[in-house]
This record gives structure tokens, C-alpha cells and sequence, in this order.
């Protein structure tokens, strides 16, 4: 059985090995360690990684210190690799949420004041009397419909023809 462990508060990494044939564990570091920190490592070791094998069930066991190998500094290279990717990922997400949010408010703002816009255009439409009055109504109609929809796209809150439309122009959609 192997597994790697990592003490964070000392930026340690740590290689450790149970043969079962002769009970043993040894344990390697990615540099070299001090008392305290060769005590803190033994100490977890006997505390974690001892219970997962029979380490504790027959006697002679034996805790071994294999020194440094550098095969672990190759790991513990990709480990800070992985942990500057998953930061900077983290930070793209939060950019990417940033931009998206900025562009929708944007958008719906856009959208808001062009719908107030057209409903200004229809009042003045409405009030004209000339002759082709009923097809640009119509078109300025469908033109209320479809900022609406845009709107809706870029906003959570969605919203319907008849909260955006003066009671005035109600009767022009029917």
C-alpha cells in the first residue's frame, strides 16, 4: 500500500509505503525535515495510515525514514501547478460571471429604454391622423413584441406586453 500526503502548514510532501511481508512502513519527503516536522509526519503516519493496514495486529513493526526522494519534488511541482490551474479557473469563472452580468444589465437597459422609445412612437402614431396610421401600428406593435422578448432574454425578470403597454394603447393589441 502507497499513498502521498501533504502537510500544508509545513509545504510538505510525503511518500508512504506498507510492506506487508515484513510490516514495516517507510516514508520519504520531498526535501529534507526537521526534528519537529519528522515528529509531526511519524506522528500522522502512526495515526492514520498505520490503522488502514495491519501494522498494529503483529509484532516486529517497524517506522522508517527513507530520507529524500526526488522523484517527490516532481509531484510536488504538479501539486502547486494544480493548485495555480484551480485558482486561476476559479478566477476565469469569476470573470467570465462578471462580464455576463455587466453585459444582460447593459442589454436590458438597452431594451427597456427602446420599449419606451417605440411606446412614445405609437402615442405619436396613434395621435396622427394620416392615412397609413393602421400599418405602421402594426409594425410598431410587432416591434413592442419583440424588444419585449429580447428583453425577457437579458433580465430575470420576465415580463409580459401587458405590464409594459400605458392603458391608452391596450386597445391597439387587441
Amino acid at each position: 500500500m502507497k499513498e502521498l500526503f501533504y502537510f500544508s502548514n509545513s509545504k510538505l510532501l510525503i511518500k508512504a509505503e506498507y510492506f506487508s511481508d515484513l510490516n514495516s512502513i517507510k516514508y520519504s519527503t520531498h526535501r529534507k525535515t526537521t526534528g519537529k516536522e519528522r515528529s509531526a509526519v511519524e506522528q500522522y503516519i502512526l495515526t492514520t495510515f498505520a490503522l488502514k493496514t495491519q501494522y498494529f495486529e503483529s509484532d516486529p513493526s517497524s517506522l522508517e525514514y527513507s530520507g529524500v526522494d526526488v522523484r517527490l519534488k516532481k509531484e510536488m511541482k504538479l501539486l502547486r501547478l494544480k493548485k495555480v490551474l484551480k485558482v486561476m479557473a476559479v478566477h476565469e469563472q469569476e470573470a467570465t460571471e462578471h462580464v455576463t452580468a455587466l453585459i444582460n444589465n447593459s442589454m436590458s437597459t438597452y431594451y427597456f429604454e427602446r420599449i419606451g422609445d417605440t411606446i412614445l412612437e405609437m402615442r405619436k402614431q396613434v395621435s396622427d391622423k394620416h392615412v397609413h396610421k393602421f400599418i405602421t401600428i402594426e409594425k410598431t406593435k410587432k416591434d413592442i413584441e419583440q424588444l419585449i422578448e429580447a428583453y425577457n432574454n437579458y433580465t430575470e425578470r420576465k415580463t409580459s406586453i401587458d405590464k409594459v403597454l400605458p392603458r391608452d394603447l391596450i386597445e391597439f393589441f387587441n
